[in-house]
């Protein structure tokens, strides 16, 4: 026989065990706080290692020890207490500045994880600032992270458990056994798959919201605000975050007006000269089947569409064109008023991601547009309140405000000289004439840009004689107060125009840099008629894998956050109305599932993936069920020992019952090298060598056994 050199590598030990999982926990948790902008990067820099060293009790090196380490966490909890101090007496953040005092106290509890008190207030305050995470900043990725904390967290109560009842008897350095991991695995496939079958069948009225005022980390960006300044000379940079996600019955018409949707949201009509604001206006409570169109020319079909709103802290509640009517959630009711101009707000500003479901018509205009004057057209303003529904009408009072012009612009030699420039002859020309050249002007002699070269304080100024360039807030303001000057009541309109149509979860995406601001000009016995000075410039068609991988990241995104960060019982109707869609033959499953070729590329490769996951756990099935068959040695050995009386007990493992076999009488020069065989054949990715396994076989069947004397020695033993 041969000398068997083969070695195993040991498994964990139960303190390193102990140890990994609170490092899954601590590593989540930071993740989580940082990605969510609660917390500041620089602060989870230092952080982040100093709580890795704290894992550990012991010294490392001279540089590194107990009493190092706690004057070390002291100091920085000391640091991060001050300036979250000095943070909230500035901007009043509790929530922010609750993150800053978790990772702070962090380190400090690590330290002090040996005690019982430590390790439960240190497990506590992961848990809260995972919390803080999720409910800063509510993605796909978050709660992914979520769900790895959670297993850390199941990992560290069992880690802990372990290293209370064997640890204090000197165990912590015992190595774990592998197949010891496996035991868990069953347990927690069996607690996800109840979770899930429970989650889907049980569904719940969610309201994620944020009740604090979370402080926004970044620069000047484009956004819905609902205010307009013109004040600013700093340069906008494109925000690409997610605003809201439309999704229609007729996916087609969709795509067809996917790049010249408005979506309203408020309007302001006083004007300062820099700011504008709104006038003191009459709200109503909303309340279903209530007609509030801020225009009666609209076509027909309505077509039914349904929102969903991402988390965001204005009041107003956008939707599409000419609403004709809107169902509000359940828990918004009562919450939602509407105003004579046709804006819907919410009673409080709580960060919540909802959804809703509009009734919407496209707006057009009237045919009276190309007959009357401006003249004629200035005779009917202000007589027809009685005859009209009160949203599209002038309420009386309000018709000043509407004509007003700031005395620092219309009194302006450049304003007036810009006024001939456009050259309109009132007596004569319609508003049609008035909109359509006004339109051509600013589309041949100005540009639309994020970006000013001019940085006076006189940017209005600037933007109509120098620059000649501006965002739609300059154009927007310029056409009202033209519009105005003519006599006509005009006003800025704000929300968002376009989107991107994503093929793979047939929604239209409208992010935040959709953001725009137009014109509402106002016709008697119509109403208000919208106009977009801005020269429009036609977004370029992407492509490429970055783009198409965006595609399918967006449909997973959206899928998740309706399935399941808002399942109700409206998402679960909708769920199951898809799925018997897709059994039914008869039906067109592309209304569901895009037919391209981009779909069948992904769906060819999910099936290889999932084809090449099954050959790996086919081959790992073989493998544990070739490692639970007994080798044929040992199974020689195993019955002249039960012979003499010796039986390994339940749970005794393979070396604890080879010593307790010399401990009892039998003196077989073979039993060491058995063990290492065994451990090797059960236990090691490639088993013995077939020589190595004749000899064994050979060995066992010449072996005599132990004598029978020792028979009452074995049941001693037991």
């Amino acid at each position: 026989m041969g000398n068997f050199a083969f070695r195993k590598r040991p498994g964990l030990t139960i303190y390193q065990y102990y140890q990994l999982s609170w490092l899954g926990l601590i590593l989540t948790s930071f993740i989580l706080s940082s990605s969510s902008r609660i917390v500041p990067l620089w602060m989870i820099i230092p952080a982040l290692p100093l709580s890795c060293l704290c894992l550990t009790s012991r010294s490392i090196g001279k540089w590194w020890t107990p009493l190092i380490r706690d004057r070390v966490v002291s100091y920085f909890f000391a640091g991060i207490m001050l300036y979250s101090l000095f943070d909230f007496s500035f901007y009043r953040d509790i929530f922010v500045g609750a993150g800053e005092f978790l990772v702070g106290i962090v380190p400090l509890l690590l330290s002090r994880k040996q005690k019982s008190f430590g390790h439960w207030m240190a497990m506590l305050s992961c848990a809260l600032l995972s919390l803080v995470g999720v409910i800063g900043s509510a993605g796909l990725l978050e709660y992914t992270l979520l769900l790895f904390f959670l297993l850390f967290l199941v990992f560290n109560l069992n880690a802990a458990n372990l290293l209370t009842l064997i640890g204090a008897t000197g165990g912590m350095n015992q190595h774990l056994p592998r197949r010891y991991f496996r035991q868990l695995l069953p347990s927690l496939t069996l607690a996800m798959a109840a979770g899930i079958l429970i989650f889907f069948l049980f569904p719940r009225t969610p309201r994620f919201w944020n009740p604090f005022s979370i402080r926004q980390r970044g620069g000047n960006m484009t956004g819905y605000t609902g205010s307009v300044s013109l004040s600013s000379t700093a340069p906008i940079e494109e925000s690409s975050e997610l605003a809201l996600l439309v999704e229609a019955e007729d996916p087609e018409w969709l795509v067809r007006r996917s790049s010249n949707m408005y979506f309203r949201g408020n309007t302001l009509d006083r004007f300062d000269g820099q700011d504008w604001s709104t006038s003191t206006r009459i709200t109503w409570p909303y309340h279903h089947n209530i007609d509030i169109r801020f225009t009666l020319s609209s076509t027909l079909p309505a077509r039914k569409l349904k929102i969903f709103r991402e988390p965001h802290s204005t009041q107003a509640i956008l939707y599409p064109d000419v609403m004709v009517g809107m169902t509000v959630p359940p828990s918004m009711l009562g919450s939602v008023s509407y105003d004579s101009s046709g804006s819907m707000v919410r009673a409080h500003r709580e960060e919540m991601r909802y959804s809703y479901e509009v009734l919407s018509s496209e707006p057009v205009w009237p045919s009276q547009m190309k007959i009357v004057t401006l003249t004629e057209l200035k005779r009917g303003i202000g007589k027809e309140s009685e005859e009209m529904p009160l949203p599209a009408s002038i309420l009386p009072g309000t018709g000043d405000t509407l004509l007003d012009i700031p005395d620092n612009i219309e009194n302006e030699p450049y304003f007036k000289e810009w006024v001939k420039e456009v050259g309109v002859d009132p007596e004569n020309a319609t508003l049609l004439s008035v909109l359509n050249k006004l339109e051509r002007h600013f589309q041949q002699n100005f540009r639309s840009t994020l970006s000013r070269s001019d940085h006076s304080l006189d940017t209005f100024r600037s933007f109509l004689q120098k620059e000649k360039a501006g965002h739609c807030e300059y154009f927007a303001t310029a056409a009202v107060l033209y519009l105005r000057n003519l006599g006509i009541p005009a006003r800025i309109v704000l929300g968002y125009r376009g989107g991107t149509f994503n093929g793979v979860s047939r929604v239209l995406e409208v992010r935040e840099r959709n953001a725009h601001a137009w014109v509402e000009v106002y016709y008697p016995m119509i109403g208000w008629i919208q106009f977009d000075p801005t020269p429009w410039q036609r977004p370029t068609d992407e492509a490429g894998f970055a783009f198409y991988l965006g595609l399918y990241m967006n449909a997973g995104r959206f899928w998740f956050n309706r399935y399941i960060v808002n399942y109700n019982t409206q998402a679960q109707r909708d769920l199951f109305r898809s799925v018997a869609k897709m059994t039914q033959t008869n039906q067109q499953i592309s209304l569901l599932i895009p037919l391209n070729m981009r779909t069948l590329e992904s769906i060819l490769v999910l099936i290889v993936l999932i084809l090449y996951c099954l050959k790996i756990i086919r081959k790992q099935r073989a493998k544990l069920a070739r490692r639970k068959q007994m080798p044929e040695y040992y199974e020689i050995f195993l019955r002249k020992i039960s012979v003499a009386g010796w039986d390994r007990e339940p749970g005794e493992t393979y070396p604890v019952f080879h010593r307790r076999l010399r401990r009892t009488g039998i003196r077989a020069p073979f039993l060491s090298e058995l063990d290492s065989a065994l451990e090797r054949d059960l236990y090691a990715p490639s088993p013995t060598s077939d020589s190595v396994f004749k000899s064994l076989k050979n060995l066992m069947a010449q072996w005599k056994g132990p004598r029978r004397v020792f028979a009452s020695a074995a049941k001693q033993s037991h």
